[in-house]
């Protein structure tokens, strides 16, 4: 590990200040990520987390920024108002695909799937894994097993899985979450499905109300992210595994899978318990 010399930089409307930045090694992986730097600051009083991947040629290929302090957050944005709480903001950027994650407690918990497998391997690599523990309790989502090892296979969404209000052009369930487009052609929703039921904290906890349940009455997350794909078309593809996914295209192209629309009418969580 290097460690690399401390720069202050002041902004013009809040202090943002650099305790240093580390440097690790790290062994090889898919992603062709061969050295990782881990920064941490401060913004507005907020804790920042920000960890770089770096290929051979030292250029930059994956990012993850983690803010703690306090963020606004609904697990049903349509159903339930957003409330401010104390918890984490994790944006996750590797190549064109951006995934994020917003928590509205701080209690140590696992993410459960990211629709990205490159952001997850990222959040893997042992330098950023052990600084998101460090910094915030999160741990990286599980490796994937590989094709054929797991029993349960992509699917179809079910109109249980989103609220009345939510409407897909195309939608995918694997069991740790769904992926699918709305109406913009250019972005991807992802919401977490929570193995612990509805109403509940990031860890799995029921004593949770209102917008401080990571886990709204539906058991899923918010649609987290809206990850806008700019310019490319994302085009859920069926490629009989056992993870959704999608491809990006210059121009439209057909879904493999077919629209939803959410039939869940619970509106609101009490003491972990949805109505």
């Amino acid at each position: 590990m290097r460690v690399a010399n401390c720069v202050v930089v002041i902004a013009s409307v809040v202090g943002c200040a650099s305790s240093g930045v580390e440097d690790h090694d790290v062994a090889a992986n898919s992603l062709g990520v061969a050295r990782v730097s881990i920064e941490r600051t401060r913004l507005g009083g907020d804790p920042i987390l920000v960890a770089r991947g770096y290929d051979a040629a030292d250029h930059e290929i994956a990012k993850a920024e983690l803010r703690t302090g306090n963020v606004l957050y609904s697990p049903e944005p349509d159903r339930m108002p957003a409330e401010w709480n104390r918890g984490t903001d994790l944006a996750v950027t590797v190549g064109e695909r951006e995934s994020r994650v917003v928590t509205p407690d701080l209690e140590p918990h696992q993410i459960q799937a990211l629709a990205d497998p490159a952001s997850e391997e990222f959040l893997r690599l042992a330098p950023v894994a052990a600084a998101l523990d460090r910094e915030a309790g999160i741990q990286p989502p599980s490796q994937r097993p590989a094709r054929g090892e797991r029993a349960f296979s992509q699917q179809g969404c079910s109109g249980w899985m989103h609220p009345t209000t939510a409407s897909y052009v195309s939608c995918c369930f694997d069991g740790y979450q769904t992926v699918g487009v709305q109406s913009d052609p250019h972005v991807v929703w992802t919401r977490q499905f929570s193995p612990y039921g509805p109403c509940r904290t990031s860890s799995g906890s029921s004593d949770c109300s209102g917008a401080g349940c990571t886990y709204g009455p539906c058991g899923f997350t918010a649609a987290n992210g809206g990850q806008n794909m700019g310019s490319y078309y994302p085009t859920m593809w069926n490629d009989g595994g056992e993870w959704c996914n999608y491809l990006l295209y210059d121009t439209p192209h057909q879904h493999d899978w077919i629209g939803v629309d959410g039939t869940c009418s619970y509106s609101g969580c009490s003491n972990g318990q949805p109505f």
